[in-house]
């Protein structure tokens, strides 16, 4: 690198600390560091000056986040997937609640945070790319320094200015605070020194704390400056605690941030946030790291690493911000902005890592005409790519971008999931319309259904069907009850047949808030102290009540009767069309594969059968009744779907039990939830034991007709069974391993692979084609072969008790009196049961009397306590 003459140094610290690196001739040391300065720390004696600060940043750096991650788990939902990020009833929430937020006493607030926060992504634009950027004017300048850089007086301004702030922020009471400035703290403070001004006082505070870039120009009041050795130690200590507590603050803030529900009209989710404050930070610390790697290293060697390292981390951002689009509600602006940002990035640090490999290829590594023109081109190029980067997001941005409008708008805009929050939106609000909006908004939500029966994994059209409900049951008249089956009423199953809960009161154990209290409550503030615990108590009433906004908006969405009828209006032909046609998307959707639409469609119909609104189909009320084991918010509920799932399947003669069972459990889902409901639900066992026997009559039902000859026509295999279902029944078994549970899982696991193995063998003979052994994908072979031993060993045990019971039970005989074959057969009884698990006992007790049992029991006893004389021989 070319530095000025050495016989006149210069002054920046950067050229100074070049100097001591090459050790130039002509140079007066002894006057040069008699005059402390941070440039000249590297040749008077103080080479460790340059790493320590640097090291104590980093580190103190990786453990504030670390140890934030730990309390916090600020991170944790970077693994969410796009639709659980952009969860529809969270967007739905996050609408209601900006909308009421703006609107207070009917007039329209703005909040400032919105711009505030729309600038701090603009400078990130330049601000993610100005590494690249700066080592590329130090290489096109080759002056030894870093150019554009702030003034020591500015960067002490800097410094001092945000300390000030930050203790006026974090450190001053609350109670202290007149109250009509808090909101101007809230909305203005905190955001300019957080958002828009972060990396600029933070690299105040790094160039202090470093002494570095003319921090040394200063005198202190004694008259001596930060570059000297008596004062060193003090200004890294000061750098080094200061930029803690800034970077804590940032991240508590951006923590409270993201649970104020959409106050700006959109918002990011806490482990983005998370994610560019590190970002952010990491910037301004890598900066300072580079320019102290200049001192030591050959330039374009650190331009190379840093620019591979750069690029890496900003294209995995790319890629996250293309796929998650992370900012919900209005995101359309914020997401283009951040996807510019990190292209711009990759594209800075691609220009960066081509000219570096360039100079190396040249002899003497110097700059070129070459280069020149190559980053001529390059940057003439940047503004087509920066509208073509801007234009690829923006179909992904609108996919997932929530507009501010209206609620009928929002119910006929192009994009079908923009529908479906606002569908939420409308059980979530409770707004008094006039009959014609109410008219209108049923109309739109019948299109949305023509329309887009399937978009969204069902979920559109279920939320649609749910608004429509909503409105149904709080704002018409009621009429007669509608029938699934209208041209078949006698399929339809009676009200009031549906199991009663044994409790009593609302539908959610957690108290229930309106919208216009979670409004209020988000934004109301404690006067706790900001640095202390207490502060982490100070977020949104849904921070508080420690729930995510998709479950809060589960349980605003599964009010009963908290609304009233509020002037209700007459159901006129066109309504009925309406209401007929939502009643039949639900009966599809109660069947369909998608799990969380067959949830909310079960919902429905359940509440319009409790309502008396709508008769069901003793199919539909198996398909709800299924459902609701898994899906209903309180335990009771989940017994009282599994009483009527047991009513529904008893009643009736032979042939209708043996559709329905085959009905019921030859679904996919069906199965699933039958047997995740045993395994993670806390009822009583007699439930399991009654949904184990209903399951295991339904396979044997499909093992018995999987024939040509048969009159039922029953799916594959494939159809109703899956490898998770075994896995339910295998976590069952773990918790009743002395039950009667146990064996019965062995039995119908044994079913399940019978089911299997005979419609195997029946495409067999069909199409002479060897199938594949599908069987093998529920169960492997080895844990199957266990499953049939044990099952074998029960059939086993159970003949010889009943060969005993023959002989002895209908005189009581004695154990002595019993035949030599017939003792020998109660031995090897008694020890098979004293060698295995109570199961065995469980099973022969559920396929004998009770007497039979008590003699049973009586020759056991005698086997086990008879002298040892008196046994058998062997």
């Amino acid at each position: 690198m070319a530095l000025r003459n050495a016989s006149m140094p210069c002054d920046d610290a950067a050229c100074l600390s070049a100097l001591c690196v090459s050790r130039a001739a002509g140079v007066n040391w002894t006057a040069l560091c008699a005059a402390p300065h941070s440039g000249t720390w590297d040749c008077c004696g103080h080479k460790s000056y340059n790493h320590v600060f640097p090291i104590a940043l980093w580190l103190s750096f990786g453990c504030v986040t670390l140890w934030y991650h730990l309390r916090t788990g600020l991170f944790g939902d970077l693994v969410l997937g796009v639709h659980a990020l952009h969860d529809i009833r969270t967007q739905a929430l996050g609408v209601v609640v900006a909308r009421q937020k703006r609107v207070i006493f009917g007039k329209m607030r703005r909040d400032p945070r919105r711009v505030l926060l729309l600038i701090s992504m603009a400078y990130e634009v330049v601000g993610f790319s100005y590494i690249p950027g700066q080592l590329l004017l130090y290489q096109f300048f080759n002056s030894g320094s870093f150019v554009g850089q702030f003034s020591g007086e500015l960067q002490w301004a800097k410094c001092i200015l945000g300390a000030m702030l930050l203790v006026l922020l974090e450190a001053w009471p609350p109670r202290c605070w007149p109250r009509s400035w808090t909101s101007a703290r809230d909305k203005l403070l905190a955001p300019l020194l957080y958002d828009v001004c972060y990396t600029t006082v933070l690299y105040g505070v790094v160039d202090v704390g470093g002494c570095w870039n003319g921090a040394d120009n200063i005198r202190l009041p004694d008259g001596t400056s930060c570059a000297n050795t008596s004062r060193f130690w003090l200004f890294p200590t000061f750098g080094t605690l200061l930029f803690i507590a800034f970077y804590y603050g940032t991240l508590e803030y951006k923590r409270r941030l993201s649970d104020d529900i959409f106050s700006v009209q959109f918002r990011y989710h806490a482990s983005f946030n998370g994610v560019m404050t590190v970002m952010r930070t990491a910037g301004v610390l890598g900066f300072y790291a580079v320019e102290k790697a200049m001192l030591e290293l050959d330039a374009l060697i650190v331009s190379v690493s840093v620019s591979i390292v750069h690029v890496f981390i900003f294209a995995t951002l790319l890629y996250y911000n293309y796929i998650h689009q992370p900012c919900l509600g209005v995101g359309y602006l914020p997401n283009n902005l951040r996807s510019l940002s990190f292209a711009s990035a990759c594209y800075s640090g691609t220009l960066l890592l081509v000219v570096s490999i360039m100079q190396l290829s040249t002899v003497g590594n110097e700059w070129t005409t070459h280069e020149s023109l190559f980053l001529s081109v390059a940057a003439v190029c940047y503004a087509p790519l920066a509208i073509v980067v801007w234009r690829w997001n923006c179909t992904a941005a609108l996919r997932y971008q929530v507009p501010d409008a209206s609620l009928l708008e929002l119910l006929r805009h192009s994009n079908t999931r923009v529908r479906a929050v606002a569908a939420v939106s409308m059980v979530l609000e409770d707004v008094v319309l006039d009959p014609v909006e109410i008219r209108a908004q049923m109309l739109a939500l019948h299109a949305t259904l023509q329309a887009a029966p399937d978009a969204e994994d069902g979920c559109v059209a279920a939320y649609s069907c749910q608004a429509l409900w909503h409105l149904w049951r709080h704002r018409f008249e009621r009429n007669e009850p509608f029938l699934e089956t209208p041209k078949r009423p006698a399929a339809g199953w009676k009200f009031g047949c549906w199991a009663h809960s044994r409790e009593s009161g609302p539908t959610l154990a957690l108290l229930q808030p309106t919208v216009h209290a979670l409004a209020s409550g988000a934004t109301t503030r404690r006067t706790t102290h900001r640095t202390s615990d207490a502060r982490v108590s100070r977020l949104s009433i849904v921070g508080s009540r420690r729930m995510s906004l998709g479950r809060l908006a589960e349980q605003l969405t599964c009010r009963n009767g908290i609304m009233g009828i509020f002037a209700p209006i007459a159901f006129d032909a066109g309504m009925h069309r309406c209401a007929t046609y939502a009643v039949a998307v639900l009966a599809s959707l109660v069947r369909s594969r998608y799990a969380k639409a067959r949830f909310i469609a079960a919902k429905i119909l359940f509440e319009m059968y409790k309502c008396r609104v709508l008769q069901l189909t003793k199919d539909s009320i198996a398909f709800v009744a299924i459902t609701r084991l898994v899906s209903s918010p309180r335990l009771a509920d989940a017994d009282a779907a599994a009483e009527t799932l047991r009513r529904l399947l008893n009643e009736g003669d032979g042939a209708e039990r043996k559709r329905l069972l085959l009905v019921a459990f030859t679904d996919h889902l069906n199965v699933l939830h039958v047997t995740q409901a045993m395994a993670t639900s806390e009822w009583e066992v007699e439930v399991s034991v009654m949904l184990l026997r209903l399951l295991s009559d339904a396979l044997t039902l499909c093992m018995v007709n999987d024939t040509q000859s048969s009159d039922i026509v029953v799916p594959p295999p494939d159809r109703y069974l899956s490898k998770a279902a075994v896995e339910y029944l295998v976590q069952v078994q773990g918790r009743w391993k002395e039950h009667l549970i146990f064996g019965m899982i062995d039995h119908v696991l044994v079913v399940m692979r019978q089911c299997c193995k005979h419609h195997a063998a029946r495409r067999q003979s069909a199409s002479a084609v060897m199938p594949q052994p599908w069987e093998n994908t529920l169960m492997e072979m080895h844990d199957y072969n266990i499953v049939l031993e044990r099952q074998r060993t029960r059939v086993d045990v159970l003949a010889s008790v009943q060969w005993v019971l023959a002989e002895g039970y209908p005189s009581q005989k004695q154990h002595t009196e019993l035949s030599l074959k017939t003792r020998r057969v109660l031995e090897s009884v008694s020890s098979l049961i004293a060698s295995r698990d109570n199961d065995l006992i469980a099973y022969l007790e559920s396929n004998l009397s009770e007497p039979q049992r008590w003699y049973l029991g009586g020759l056991l006893g005698s086997v086990i306590y008879q002298p040892q004389d008196d046994k058998l021989p062997s």
